[in-house]
């Protein structure tokens, strides 16, 4: 029981602090992006970037930048899959959550221009 009492208390001790932005969930066909944007004038830690299916099941991604870690001003970072997905985007930062900016773009029938674009809240 004391394994399971410290186990508990130790996640939470680890998630304080942290604010979770998500989007609502969508349907690619071909794709589906989650960008994050650091829109302020420091860098901003980023725990986590995820994209979970409709059933709330983490799917495997490609990025272009390393969570944790900081994204830079200015600068966005991408997590994406290339396949056909219901799926929403989840960002879970330490940092100044009104420095970041999230969307998932969901892309049709081919990879040009995103076909809908959801805003992380």
């Amino acid at each position: 029981m004391r394994t399971v009492t410290f186990i508990a208390a130790f996640l939470l001790a680890t998630t304080a602090g942290a604010t979770t932005l998500t989007t609502g969930i969508g349907f690619g066909l071909n794709a589906l992006d989650c960008r994050v944007l650091n829109a302020s004038t420091k860098p901003v830690e980023v725990d986590s970037v995820t994209i979970f299916d409709d059933n709330g099941i983490a799917l495997s991604t490609s990025s272009n930048c390393t969570f944790p870690g900081q994204i830079l001003p200015g600068l966005v970072c991408s997590v994406k899959i290339q396949s056909t997905h219901y799926g929403r985007c989840v960002i879970v930062t330490k940092g100044n959550a009104k420095s970041i900016r999230g969307t998932l773009l969901l892309f049709g029938t081919g990879l040009g221009d995103a076909e809908t674009i959801l805003e992380a809240r």
